[in-house]
């Protein structure tokens, strides 16, 4: 409606009002759904996007080996985290998919002649036009995400909306190499099935922590990057511990800033009732769990240091992931 409205002659009037009935209603259900609203609309509103895009949460990020603050982040950190923690495939074709429809708008608009914009051709069906939207709105997130120098922290978890555009433009790639390669189209699919049966077994076997998957590129995610950053593999430490240790009472430490408490809600009734939770208090602790995060710099600060009286007893590793470890006090 927008692009139509600056750029075709007809239905001018009509299209305005769509676009200001389109507006009107996105603000009425953003202002209706959220209480937060109600007082102070414009305020308030300016004030939320003030704050989400640069949220305050300043921590310590462990990024290609280093510890940066979330604050300090470089501008390649979100396109390094798309790039390593999603199959190498769905980057390459994604990549060529976003490079072949900027390449035709490019060309396009570099042959517009100013003395005939009225002859606008960015354009030649609504296919295009709508590739031309797609385009501007994923510059347009990346541009404000920059520029606004947004808090990014734990991957690209924040923004994971960009992955609508992520498989449209591989799509895109794919619908151009059968159009231009139509001998290949047998061989591809084939080549697709089993990568999409190799994806399948690795994702098997990452049950349930494919969210610390990592494709081949990287070897030891975990020495470059923090793996699990909210936790999740904190169910399974507990169970762990709990197979491996039969004595009534369980005092349990955690090295990571992730809590074992919120964890432990999972776990059955007589479950919890075995395990206390004693902080950081290493003196009195059976166990200790980790896995690895830590919103400090490790390089200085020794938080989350693991006593030479506690030894490693097991592990989760999962194609050179390290999801999370177990420690236990020696005897002395």
């Amino acid at each position: 409606m927008i692009s139509s409205f600056f750029f075709e002659r007809k239905s001018k009037i009509k299209n305005f009002f769509l676009i200001l009935f389109s507006f009107s209603i996105y603000f009425f259900f953003i202002f209706f759904l959220n209480p937060f609203f109600w007082k102070d609309f414009i305020s308030n509103f300016f004030y939320l996007i003030k704050i989400f895009s640069s949220f305050p949460h300043k921590v310590y990020v462990l990024y290609l080996g280093d510890f940066i603050r979330s604050d300090r982040l470089p501008w390649h950190y979100v396109f390094v985290w798309i790039f390593i923690s999603q199959p190498i495939l769905y980057s390459i074709f994604s990549t060529v998919g976003f490079i072949l429809i900027f390449k035709r708008i490019f060309q396009k608009f570099l042959k517009l002649e100013k003395r005939k914009i009225n002859n606008f051709n960015l354009w030649n069906n609504q296919k295009e036009k709508f590739d031309l939207f797609i385009i501007l709105l994923f510059l347009l997130n990346l541009f404000l995400i920059l520029k606004l120098n947004a808090t990014l922290y734990d991957g690209w978890r924040h923004l994971y909306f960009l992955h609508f555009f992520i498989i449209y433009f591989i799509l895109y790639s794919i619908n151009v190499f059968y159009l231009f390669f139509k001998k290949l189209r047998l061989f591809f699919n084939y080549i697709s099935i089993i990568y999409c049966l190799i994806l399948f077994y690795i994702n098997y076997n990452f049950h349930p922590f494919q969210n610390n998957y990592f494709n081949f590129l990287i070897r030891n995610p975990h020495k470059y990057f923090y793996i699990d950053h909210w936790g999740i593999s904190n169910k399974d430490a507990l169970k762990k511990i709990l197979e491996i240790e039969k004595k009534r009472e369980i005092l349990i430490s955690n090295a990571s800033f992730t809590s074992l408490e919120k964890s432990s809600e999972i776990l059955l009734p007589d479950e919890k009732k075995r395990i206390k939770f004693v902080g950081q208090n290493y003196k009195i602790s059976d166990y200790i769990i980790t896995n690895g995060y830590s919103e400090v710099n490790k390089t200085y600060n020794n938080k989350y240091l693991i006593p030479e009286n506690f030894k490693l007893i097991y592990e989760k590793v999962i194609y050179n992931v390290n999801i999370y470890q177990i420690y236990k006090k020696e005897n002395i």
